[in-house]
């Protein structure tokens, strides 16, 4: 009999809170935080009042991923004349953003906050080396803190380096990089908008 009523309480306990969650979120499906939209590669997304990761903003600049490209390593350091020490991962990812002040922006660009993301990874720019491979951001227009200097009413195309490390992938996914699935996390909120990556 006491089984019956501690059963039962249980039940109804958990009826209760069913009832409640359900409607408290209008529903059993689980929501994201916030509302997520999606650009293409060659999509001109505008930052507005979007929070980017970092907890910058990017207020009156647009931004397009023109290319993407995986390149080794070694390929890197024959091609840019690099110090080997400086390279310490075995590939990296180069993105090539068209960066556009539409006049309005107060504030620099924050390069800083466009990491890129995977199913189960993430990655940020690597400034140093993105330096020295668009000549861009080398000299005044790019500062230590990752942000870019855009003239008012002016576009500028920068090519930005992401480290890839082995371990933070299965040996299948590391040797074919180029078909995973991969977004630019541009803005977080009040919308995360992700541009998707395309090779």
């Amino acid at each position: 009999m006491k089984k019956l009523i501690i059963s039962s309480a249980f039940l109804a306990l958990a009826l209760i809170w069913g009832v409640k969650f359900y409607n408290l979120n209008h529903g059993f499906k689980i929501k994201d935080r916030f509302p997520k939209e999606y650009f293409s590669m060659n999509e001109k997304m505008d930052f507005n009042d979007n929070m980017s990761y970092g907890g910058g903003y990017n207020k009156g600049y647009s931004v397009s991923l023109d290319n993407a490209e995986i390149v080794d390593a070694e390929e890197l350091i024959n091609n840019y004349s690099l110090n080997a020490p400086m390279i310490h991962y075995e590939k990296c990812l180069i993105l090539t953003y068209s960066i556009t002040n539409d006049g309005t922006a107060e504030n620099d660009m924050q390069l800083l906050s466009f990491p890129v993301m995977g199913i189960d990874w993430y990655t940020s720019p690597d400034m140093q080396l993105s330096s020295k491979i668009s000549s861009e951001l080398s000299g005044t227009a790019l500062s230590g803190s990752g942000s870019l200097t855009v003239p008012k009413g002016e576009t500028i195309k920068v090519r930005v380096a992401y480290q890839l490390f082995r371990q933070n992938f299965t040996p299948q996914n590391w040797n074919n990089l180029e078909e995973q699935d991969m977004w630019v996390w541009a803005t977080l909120s009040p919308t995360d908008k992700r541009i998707k990556i395309e090779f």
